[in-house]
């Protein structure tokens, strides 16, 4: 399924519950043209992997079963993820990833969840990204149309995308374009390691240690919207969200401005595409 729209959330959270589950699905149930049709937890949803639901309550046998592993001769358990998808208008595909199931000591562990879909104007998208943070209040989260002016030599051929541009930028870049808000990465000629924000999409949640970058005043009176909800804030860049489509100048303008009232260098990708 080629998607032109991403939902991407992080989050510290434990989603593992099943009360966190039906208010996750909830989200994507009460959307008609959204619900999902058939869902996996042992990999990605396929002919013969998954099974096929109608309502809310058929995923509840499905969320966030135990599996086990065995290495060197230990047992460790682990959560196996949540899959589903949809193959009528709208074609969407999601995908939850609990934090359980990567354990590190040394990085923050997330709960992910994703959502990739092809883009209709009925369906109410913010909303829908709006549930989920308020419930799962991310690290941090994004909203974006997936739109073809949108990356570096935007417009040129294939074997031209990243022409001029190094591997630092190249790596924000990608991750942005596939829905990452914050990432981390090794790059450079001395593998050196990066993480931080990568861009602004068209809904952005600001949270962790990067909520306390927020000046609400400041970009309230810029003209952008911006909610406080719990400990994160959730800010957005135009008032529609197929304006990046339709004007993708004007988008590219607003970005700009918005990321001007935050400190330098808090977001990997300092400049707009060219043209914009």
């Amino acid at each position: 399924m080629k998607a032109d729209l991403v939902i991407a959330i992080k989050t510290q959270k434990d989603l593992t519950s099943w009360e966190d589950g039906e208010r996750l699905l909830s989200a994507v149930f009460s959307e008609p043209k959204l619900a999902p049709q058939r869902v996996a937890t042992f990999g990605e949803v396929s002919s013969r992997n998954g099974s096929n639901v109608d309502a809310l309550d058929d995923c509840r046998a499905h969320w966030a079963p135990k599996g086990t592993t065995v290495a060197n001769g230990t047992t460790s358990d682990f959560t196996l993820d949540f899959h589903w998808v949809r193959k009528k208008m709208t074609k969407s595909q999601g995908a939850i990833t609990f934090a359980s199931a990567t354990k590190s000591r040394e990085r923050p562990q997330f709960s992910r969840i994703n959502l990739w879909a092809q883009y209709r104007p009925e369906v109410n998208w913010a909303g829908v990204f709006r549930e989920w943070c308020l419930q799962t209040q991310p690290y941090a989260a994004i909203l974006h149309p997936l739109v073809s002016q949108d990356g570096p030599n935007a417009g040129a051929p294939r074997g031209e995308l990243w022409s001029g541009v190094d591997e630092v930028q190249q790596k924000a870049w990608s991750r942005f374009l596939g829905g990452s808000f914050f990432t981390e990465f090794r790059a450079g000629d001395l593998n050196s390691q990066y993480s931080g924000l990568t861009n602004p999409g068209w809904a952005s949640w600001f949270g962790g240690p990067y909520a306390q970058e927020v000046d609400i005043a400041a970009l309230r009176s810029a003209g952008f919207p911006v909610e406080k909800i719990g400990s994160g804030y959730l800010v957005q860049l135009t008032a529609q969200l197929g304006e990046v489509a339709s004007d993708f100048g004007l988008f590219s303008r607003r970005r700009a401005a918005l990321k001007g009232l935050f400190r330098p260098k808090l977001f990997m990708i300092e400049g707009e595409p060219d043209g914009c």
